[in-house]
């Protein structure tokens, strides 16, 4: 078997360009929610020194000085053209797999080529004149190796502007040596800690290790890790989809929150998000927990946390509203004013088996599940504002700040391109 991984280059940035091809080869950063950091950069502005994750206030006078196009996050557009990719990518090969928003595995017989670099540009090609979107493309015999490869191509480590084909066997031995340890899929931040004091720097370093250290070091991951840069193929799509086993949904506020009006309409869009991806790993939760924050950035903030077990396990959006509610009236003081507002969900489990409810009827459990799916391909069809909870409607007027955000081309008529 051979894998690809296709990864969009800068995805945000290159969503944004894609009606606006003026910006190409323009330095343009995409802001986190609240344009309170760096979450996507072009090349240009990664050659400025801008580090991911930088706080927008301390390089907005270099963005000034260098002319930086700024953009607020919009979820809606990339969420859209991330879907027009991976439709092209389906009709490549019908074994296909969304790891996430920009990037997706692809999965080719051994014989279905004798030229993958041709195969890599094919897909590169096709994805960028349908979408809009470069993206790299990594060929490999493991998913580890697919990942590694798809970085060779961005390090421009190969003369192909879009592929590369890497194996143990031919040019990975120096290919290893350009890449940090912490930069192997499946090496977290803790692990990427513990190889650095071990004086396990690069890649070349990590595979270097005997696998008895491995073994006794690090998770059975780590050990399968391990082989499949030795071109092992030991890691399935059941290990890389394992569900998360907590969710958490966070923002700060654009300006002080005061009355509890305000609170719940923020509420009632974390637990919109956090109940879709429970019914997208096709999980439910046991266990949900809100937090408010008071007072201004730079002064001292309290927290106030609340927290239940949910007698029922569930995803259903109005059920963990209610429960959510009832949480924040144990915590919410009219005389604080508020400055961010998160949940989170534990005690995460499959959905099935679906166990008999001495409280709720199988009829009850069938039409809210069937809500549900209902409000799940809505959104995914016409964007997350096209059906919504009552109780969250306004939200995108209230919530966050948003000062650079680009019209939602594909997903809004209003906001339509026009050709001049």
């Amino acid at each position: 078997m051979v894998y690809a991984l296709v990864d969009c280059n800068n995805f945000f940035v290159s969503c944004e360009r894609v009606f606006r091809p003026d910006w190409e080869n323009k330095p343009v950063v995409v802001l986190s929610n609240n344009d309170g950091c760096v979450i996507s950069r072009s090349n240009e502005v990664k050659a400025l020194g801008v580090p991911m994750g930088a706080p927008y206030f301390q390089y907005k006078q270099l963005f000034i000085k260098e002319k930086v196009v700024i953009r607020s996050t919009n979820f809606q557009l990339y969420t859209n053209l991330s879907q027009r990719v991976a439709s092209i990518l389906s009709e490549f090969t019908e074994d296909q797999y969304i790891y996430s928003v920009d990037e997706s595995f692809l999965s080719f017989p051994d014989n279905f080529t004798n030229d993958w670099v041709k195969l890599g540009q094919d897909i590169a090609d096709k994805v960028k004149k349908c979408v809009g979107i470069p993206v790299s493309v990594g060929f490999a015999n493991t998913k580890t190796l697919s990942k590694l490869a798809a970085e060779v191509v961005k390090k421009k480590l190969v003369n192909s502007s879009a592929c590369s084909f890497v194996s143990p066997s031919t040019n990975f031995q120096n290919y290893g040596q350009n890449f940090e340890v912490g930069k192997i899929w499946g090496i977290g931040r803790q692990y990427s800690k513990k190889l650095k004091a071990m004086n396990v720097l690069t890649i070349k370093d990590f595979i270097g290790l005997p696998p008895i250290t491995i073994k006794n070091e690090f998770s059975i991951l780590g050990l399968k890790t391990w082989n499949e840069l030795q071109g092992i193929d030991c890691i399935s799509l059941k290990d890389v989809n394992e569900g998360k086993k907590g969710i958490l949904s966070s923002r700060s506020f654009g300006k002080l929150a005061k009355t509890k009006e305000e609170l719940a309409l923020a509420l009632s869009g974390h637990i919109e998000t956090v109940a879709r991806k429970l019914r997208l790993q096709n999980s439910k939760t046991a266990y949900l927990s809100i937090y408010l924050t008071v007072g201004n950035f730079g002064f001292k903030q309290k927290f106030y946390l609340s927290k239940a077990m949910v007698i029922n396990p569930t995803n259903y959006t109005p059920e963990l509203f209610s429960f959510a509610s009832l949480l924040l009236d144990q915590i919410y003081n009219p005389s604080f004013s508020y400055r961010k507002l998160g949940i989170s969900v534990g005690e995460i489990q499959d959905i099935k088996p679906e166990q008999d409810n001495l409280f709720i009827s199988p009829e009850d459990l069938d039409k809210k599940k069937r809500a549900m799916e209902s409000l799940d391909n809505l959104q995914t069809r016409f964007g997350s504002l096209a059906l919504r909870p009552a109780s969250s409607v306004g939200l995108n007027k209230t919530v966050g700040k948003s000062e650079y955000s680009s019209p939602n081309y594909t997903t809004k008529w209003s906001d339509l391109a026009s050709a001049k």
